[in-house]
């Protein structure tokens, strides 16, 4: 059985500017996560990225366009990365400050999303 926290740590050592990864089931309830920033209140963070991940898949699925494969969101310090792993689980991960490698960090989310994966099947 895969260690969840284990490998979201390793994600979070892997991307400068890492603070936040999480793994959500769609109903708001959170899997696992890893946290750098201990201000972060995980439970409503939580909450808060899965209503928007809802809205947004509802919004694709109205368009007939096929299901919400990836999202980002940047304010004026963080970037979102939100990547759904099946109709029942999401991970994102948040990225903060000047020098973000969103490439790096889109790259190495997308390969954990895919361990993650097999191991809830």
């Amino acid at each position: 059985m895969i260690n969840y926290e284990e490998k979201l740590n390793k994600l979070l050592d892997k991307i400068s500017g890492s603070v936040l990864v999480s793994i959500v089931g769609t109903d708001g309830m959170g899997l696992a996560h890893v946290k750098k920033d201990d201000s972060i209140d995980i439970e409503k963070m939580d909450a808060d990225v899965t209503s928007i991940i809802l809205n947004s898949d509802k919004v694709a699925k109205s368009r007939d366009k096929g299901n919400l494969m990836e999202m980002f969101f940047t304010t004026g310090y963080s970037t979102y990365i939100i990547i759904p792993i099946n109709e029942l689980y999401f991970v994102y991960l948040i990225v903060e400050g000047e020098n973000q490698n969103l490439g790096l960090a889109r790259y190495e989310l997308h390969k954990t999303v895919v361990e993650i994966e097999e191991s809830l099947k």
